[in-house]
């Protein structure tokens, strides 16, 4: 699980990455192919993360990192 605070809105939100065709909107599941998924790739704590989507500039900062072994 990924925890990203916006830095727009200041509301923290919660994802898993996934990789494609096993992402579902109920579980907050996020593709590693998205723009955002892709940008978390190599990312750690506390970075920064600027990304462009639809035309709107979205701000996020890494807040946690959790590997969820089953």
């Amino acid at each position: 699980m990924i925890t990203l605070k916006d830095l727009v809105s200041r509301k923290n939100h919660c994802y898993k990455l996934s990789i494609p065709g096993y992402t579902s909107t109920t579980s907050r599941s996020l593709s590693i192919l998205s723009p955002l998924g892709s940008e978390l790739i190599g990312r750690k704590v506390g970075d920064e993360i600027h990304i462009k989507e639809n035309g709107k500039l979205y701000w996020f900062r890494i807040i946690s990192v959790k590997n969820k072994r089953y």
